[in-house]
């Protein structure tokens, strides 16, 4: 899902020491180039937290992309619903990302005003068989494997869900989404946990008009597959999963992963990939 934010004040509840944060990169290891139907190049982002991709209504139309219209339960972050006149129009292509096509693949079409990129690449496309992806220090790179292609994905997998660790002590399930910019904790979870708490005013907001007002936030360790990562967690009331990992810890320079048996391996400097 993409996730962005439409304040970003912020003050302290308890001392005029602001704390640090964690920033992403300023390069973007998730924006990359796809080649629709073997013709034009499209910047994308690779959403490893979306169910599935999405194409703008005008890029579809600027490509001369067939729309059809098709009925789309659409599950969010925080709410299931049916979108009527929103997700209701799909296009049939094929998408090719460093030189590997799985063939043609079914892309929902939404209007422009609800997604900022042209295109969002879903795990129906990213969790096929036959594709291989890995996140280095500054690349995601996108690999085939010795699998037979199919096309037209009609289900895609369920999303990447993580052991993690907070501050070395409080354990937590956190889905990968590489779209969302911030960390999120359900804020029953890191209440009980007793961390210190920042006021915000912070408006979330994604595909289908999710949105959230987050009122907290909270630095601590975010700790992965042995990777711990000091950074911002924002407090949401209203997640489906526990927490949500987002860009501002995945886009970080020591994180390194790689798809292994259709799940997501963070690696350790030592073995990480080059």
């Amino acid at each position: 899902m993409q996730y962005s934010s439409s304040n970003r004040s912020c003050k302290m509840t308890s001392t005029k020491t602001e704390v640090v944060i964690v920033r992403p990169r300023r390069i973007d290891v998730f924006i990359k180039k796809a080649i629709l139907n073997s013709r034009v190049a499209v910047p994308v982002l690779m959403d490893l937290g979306s169910k599935y991709t999405f194409i703008k209504e005008s890029t579809a139309k600027f490509y001369n992309l067939n729309i059809k219209n098709e009925e789309t339960d659409f599950i969010g972050t925080w709410h299931k619903y049916r979108l009527p006149g929103q997700l209701t129009k799909t296009v049939i292509a094929s998408i090719t990302i460093d030189g590997v096509s799985p063939g043609n693949i079914k892309i929902l079409v939404v209007p422009d005003n609800v997604m900022k990129y042209q295109m969002l690449i879903g795990r129906d496309w990213l969790g096929q068989p036959a594709i291989d992806f890995r996140k280095t220090r500054k690349r995601f790179i996108v690999s085939s494997r010795d699998h037979s292609f199919v096309d037209i994905i009609v289900t895609p997998i369920p999303p990447w869900v993580k052991k993690a660790t907070i501050n070395r002590k409080h354990k937590i399930r956190m889905t990968i989404d590489s779209s969302s910019y911030y960390t999120l904790i359900k804020y029953k979870l890191v209440k009980k946990w007793n961390l210190k708490r920042y006021i915000v005013n912070k408006e979330l907001y994604g595909i289908g008009k999710c949105n959230v007002l987050i009122k907290e936030r909270a630095e601590a360790v975010v700790e992965i597959d042995g990777i711990p990562i000091t950074t911002d967690i924002y407090l949401a009331e209203n997640l489906i999963p526990d927490g949500i990992i987002g860009k501002m810890w995945l886009n970080h320079s020591l994180v390194r992963f790689r798809k292994t048996n259709n799940n997501i391996k963070f690696l350790k400097k030592k073995s990480s990939i080059r």
